[in-house]
């Protein structure tokens, strides 16, 4: 038996969906959702120790700032049977490193969670820190299969952010892992080379995907680096890679 509720309150749409005893909620907010809208949807998810899906749709909220962010991300914590997490935060001008590594610290308290899809783009204020944070975090999640991060248009991801993570991933039990790093300027080929090699330790990866489309930067180094990986992970079935609009591969 499943039955679906819609709430709409404080600038906040979302359907709940209650079906054998688990719970799926998928929210978005209105333009001008507030700190307090926020820290509203917070309190109701200290209520969800049930909740197994949860998508939050962020996108280019340009009244947030980092005091709801923080209460948001500390709510978290409660959603202990979480297995499947959405966070979708395009265009947060207000989101910093800061916000990041706190939520990447909760995430260890999400011991169940399966799957975790997090959009960071156009974030400018995103960096080393951030994916640092991801790195020493992600190891907190035993049951971690399916992994997708979105750092396209994050000015700050650069060679240092870029091997910072996948050092959060290497011997891990991630098995479908899409990143996405769309015009990151500042990533060289010394950045994917030790992207690459960092990863090679993935060995129940089964699907890669990659982006790297106008990240200038990259050359013929990267396709070297990025070929000597998948001999090295012979696992993989399933590969994507966009290297669209790269003036210095050959």
């Amino acid at each position: 038996d499943s039955n679906c509720e819609i709430l709409h309150k404080e600038g906040i749409f979302a359907s709940i969906v209650r079906s054998n005893g688990k719970i799926a909620i998928t929210c978005q907010f209105s333009e001008d959702i507030t700190d307090n809208g926020l820290m509203y949807f917070g309190l109701c998810l200290k209520d969800s120790s049930q909740l197994s899906r949860l998508k939050v749709d962020l996108t280019n909220k340009t009244k947030l700032t980092a005091q709801g962010f923080n209460h948001l991300f500390s709510c978290f914590q409660f959603l202990s049977n979480l297995s499947e997490l959405h966070l979708i935060l395009m265009i947060s001008r207000n989101l910093k490193d800061r916000e990041v590594e706190l939520f990447t610290v909760v995430l260890r308290y999400l011991t169940r969670l399966v799957t975790l899809h997090i959009d960071f783009a156009f974030c400018a204020e995103i960096g080393k820190n951030s994916t640092s944070a991801l790195a020493r975090n992600l190891r907190f999640l035993p049951s971690l299969q399916n992994l997708t991060i979105n750092f396209s248009q994050c000015s700050k991801i650069d060679d240092d952010a870029l091997s910072a993570l996948s050092l959060g991933l290497d011997n891990s039990k991630v098995e479908v892992l899409r990143l996405y790093f769309s015009a990151c300027s500042e990533i060289n080929d010394r950045g994917t080379t030790r992207f690459f090699e960092n990863l090679a330790s993935l060995k129940t990866l089964h699907e890669f995907a990659i982006t790297l489309n106008f990240c200038d930067n990259l050359t013929d180094e990267t396709l070297y680096s990025f070929s000597q990986f998948l001999l090295q992970n012979k696992s993989i079935t399933t590969l994507i890679i966009d290297i669209e609009e790269l003036t210095g591969i050959s």
